[in-house]
């Protein structure tokens, strides 16, 4: 009878626990869910690297910040994240590293979590000719073999010039307020872009000036006219998220594009011609793949955007170095800077098959934790009336 007891009391105390599992967890999904999709890329344009991460669409759950979709976005591709603050609060992006770097801290700046599948970045910088002379003319340090003398594996604020470091645009402005402060929409466009020269290479200089008082000699006006990539980038996610790049139809097309987004001080006439030639060359794939599709009765070959997403984001974990973000206000999409290194810009992108994988969901959980409410009283209930059964058979009183 004691041993009956002793269960009965273990199975009730694991009832109270699996209470408090469902208890602490969400009663809906529904926060998993996502609530708008944004394209995202990371670009080394300046330093002659083209894309890191090419455009992706990425999905933008409720509650999230503009960190945690950069955090999950660099894991999701192999890469690590140096960075200060935390996704919620003065999130400062310092440096974007190999997956593999086993540094915990790289120059004040805590890593986030490894990769599951961690990556190299494996660059090669050569400087554009054409941005050259403004930076020997702008910048105080200036050294094009930088990266591969001291910070192979690590890019961010300092590499190559003193006004290096990341930027991001939303819809080709760049934010007064650093990612952590930045919540997406539906359809947003995010482009992560590596600077040389606080922003005046990409567009952002005016803000940077701003900020910086020009202290530094910084042509506030932008060594060049920028223009806006937004529609381009799109285009370019579309085509590699329905795996029509290598088409017969798409792939010049698609090979002019990454061209132009890559040219620095492409001109708008040139992007938009860009963008409306890959547009038009996927719809012309797009409408042969659907006849061919008819023929065979139907099926299609071609895997579905959905279909192709099939890895699940890497969660990230959040750090708690100190870094301020004093930031200009934007001034016709200029750029921002914190502590006198640019203040990042939002654009990076994920490889179609992760992009848009579901958040890893409280949902799983939930479920797990009801099975384990509904179950454990009915076999503490079962075992009691199994005990008392074999009790009564012998005689004896099972509450004895």
């Amino acid at each position: 009878m004691q041993t009956m007891k002793r269960l009965l009391s273990r199975l009730c105390l694991l009832f109270t626990v699996c209470s408090l599992l469902v208890s602490a967890i969400p009663l809906s999904a529904a926060a998993d869910a996502a609530i708008g999709y944004a394209t995202w890329s990371v670009e080394l344009f300046t330093i002659g690297c083209g894309y890191l991460v090419k455009p992706v669409r990425m999905p933008i759950y409720k509650g999230e910040t503009a960190a945690d979709g950069l955090l999950r976005l660099l894991s999701q591709n192999g890469f690590a994240a140096y960075y200060g603050g935390t996704p919620d609060e003065a999130f400062y992006l310092g440096y974007i590293a190999d997956g593999t770097a086993s540094n915990t801290r790289y120059n004040g700046y805590r890593k986030s979590a490894t990769p599951a599948a961690p990556k190299k970045l494996n660059l090669s910088p050569s400087i554009p000719s054409m941005l050259d002379g403004h930076l020997k003319r702008t910048m105080t340090f200036y050294d094009p073999s930088d990266y591969q003398k001291h910070y192979t594996g690590y890019i961010g604020e300092f590499v190559i010039t003193n006004g290096s470091g990341w930027m991001y645009s939303v819809d080709h402005r760049f934010p007064s307020v650093g990612f952590s402060d930045t919540r997406l929409s539906n359809g947003d466009v995010v482009r992560v872009q590596f600077t040389l020269g606080f922003g005046a290479d990409i567009g952002g200089g005016k803000a940077a000036a701003r900020q910086l008082g020009q202290a530094n000699a910084q042509d506030s006006t932008g060594y060049y006219t920028v223009a806006n990539k937004d529609e381009l980038t799109k285009a370019i996610g579309d085509a590699l998220s329905k795996g029509l790049t290598a088409k017969s139809l798409v792939k010049q097309a698609y090979e002019n594009a990454l061209s132009v987004a890559e040219t620095l001080d492409a001109s708008q006439n040139t992007v938009d011609a860009a963008t409306r030639a890959l547009r038009a060359a996927l719809s012309k794939a797009q409408t042969a793949q659907t006849t061919t599709s008819d023929k065979m009765g139907g099926k299609s070959t071609q895997p579905t955007e959905a279909q192709a997403s099939s890895k699940v984001p890497v969660s990230q974990v959040p750090t708690t170095a100190a870094q301020t973000e004093g930031l200009a206000a934007p001034e016709n999409g200029a750029g921002t800077t914190v502590n006198g290194t640019p203040a990042e810009t939002a654009s990076g992108a994920v490889p179609a098959q992760a992009s848009e994988a579901p958040k890893p969901t409280v949902k799983t959980r939930h479920w797990i934790a009801i099975l384990c409410a509904v179950l454990v009283p009915l076999i503490a209930a079962g075992v009691y009336v199994l005990v008392r059964h074999k009790q009564r058979k012998k005689g004896t009183n099972p509450h004895a």
